[in-house]
């Protein structure tokens, strides 16, 4: 009898070990500026083979950096195609919202808990995937998610900007690259963002 409790206690007690495990928090944000890269990529309207691969390695590039401050524009002609149609966004149970496949004004988008924005394929690129998970504005003040004019005026963009933890994840053909959000403190914010 005192065995079958010993058992009993001792699987009750690994079980809520693992269950601990899998509930701790991630691992804290770096403490050095140094520790996050700062990546800017601009995806043109018309791109050459050179530029593509440019862009490619960048993108592909994400994953090695772990925490980044990201700038990711992505060009496109409202005016000729409607919107953005490889920029879509589904809320915390997988299904799309309303209006949120694409840019159909100029302004911040939503951004929230539950709000994923899904990426791909870009620049053409088929084994690449990206779904960026925004957070909430006031919880995450240097990230934004937003459609907005170009310099020249002439088309429009696609832009995220903010403090991301990337995580990969291998698919067939592919790759998956989560961008969570996190919220650095501000000394290091600021020196990152002055780079």
């Amino acid at each position: 009898m005192l065995k079958k409790i010993f058992v009993v206690l001792f699987v009750a007690q690994l079980f809520t070990v693992s269950l601990n495990a899998a509930n701790s928090p991630p691992a804290s944000p770096p403490a050095s500026p140094a520790a996050i890269a700062k990546v800017t990529i601009d995806i043109p309207l018309v791109m050459d083979e050179k530029a593509k691969a440019t862009i490619v390695d960048k993108l592909t590039g994400l994953e090695k950096h772990g925490f980044v401050y990201l700038d990711l524009s992505i060009n496109f002609s409202a005016r000729n195609g409607g919107g953005a149609p490889f920029v879509s966004s589904v809320n915390v149970n997988g299904l799309p919202q309303e209006n949120s496949a694409a840019c159909t004004g100029i302004g911040p988008l939503p951004m929230g808990s539950g709000r994923v924005y899904s990426l791909g394929p870009i620049a053409s690129y088929n084994h690449l995937l990206m779904s960026v998970y925004t957070g909430e504005r006031a919880a995450f003040p240097y990230n934004d998610v937003s459609c907005e004019y170009t310099a020249s005026g002439s088309h429009d963009q696609f832009r995220i900007r903010g403090f991301f933890h990337i995580i990969a994840n291998s698919i067939p053909t592919a790759a998956a690259l989560q961008l969570r959000p996190f919220n650095p403190p501000f000394d290091l914010a600021a020196k990152v963002l002055a780079r």
